[in-house]
């Protein structure tokens, strides 16, 4: 169930995908280190050893610092459900808030790679009423990813009641 009026975070398994989206360079450099030591170990040669242990030492460095800075812009984004209006928070150093009022959300979409479907999460995608100049583009349509697959669709639900699109659900049979 979606509650009014109170901030929510896309969930903990979203910030697993979240984390290692925002890593996946920290996480090629990790690999590269990695075989690099195996290398290392193999030859003989010292300039090898010591540009292997500096790697691995700016390998752990990026990883905590990327985990942080992940942690930290996961706890910034924000979106809460207001009487009239949907309001998302986020950012760090640039911070950014959006107020998107019910009347001008125009479709709500649900998506979901296999990615998404393993992990049982989703994509939310609210596409809004457009606007006319061309590098406003980017602002008719707004995404909520990744969010766990139950509470997209309660939003989706409460969504599509608030901005009055039908609803058709299938009869269950007596």
């Amino acid at each position: 169930m979606v509650a009014l009026n109170i901030e929510q975070h896309l969930g903990t398994k979203a910030f697993v995908l979240f984390a290692l989206e925002k890593m996946k360079w920290i996480l090629v450099l990790i690999a590269v280190t990695l075989f690099l030591s195996i290398v290392r170990d193999a030859t003989q040669y010292p300039v090898l050893a010591s540009f292997v242990s500096f790697l691995e030492l700016a390998s752990m460095l990026s990883f905590v610092f990327g985990f942080v800075w992940a942690w930290l812009l996961y706890q910034r984004f924000t979106f809460t459900f207001e009487e009239f209006d949907i309001r998302m928070r986020s950012g760090i150093v640039i911070k950014k808030e959006v107020s998107i009022p019910y009347r001008q959300i125009q479709s709500v979409d649900i998506v979901r790679s296999v990615t998404h479907q393993m992990l049982g999460l989703s994509k939310l995608v609210l596409l809004t009423a457009g606007h006319e100049e061309a590098d406003e583009k980017q602002l008719t349509e707004v995404v909520l990813e990744p969010i766990e697959r139950s509470v997209a669709e309660d939003i989706r639900d409460m969504l599509q009641e608030k901005i009055g699109v039908q609803i058709v659900r299938p009869q269950s049979s007596l």
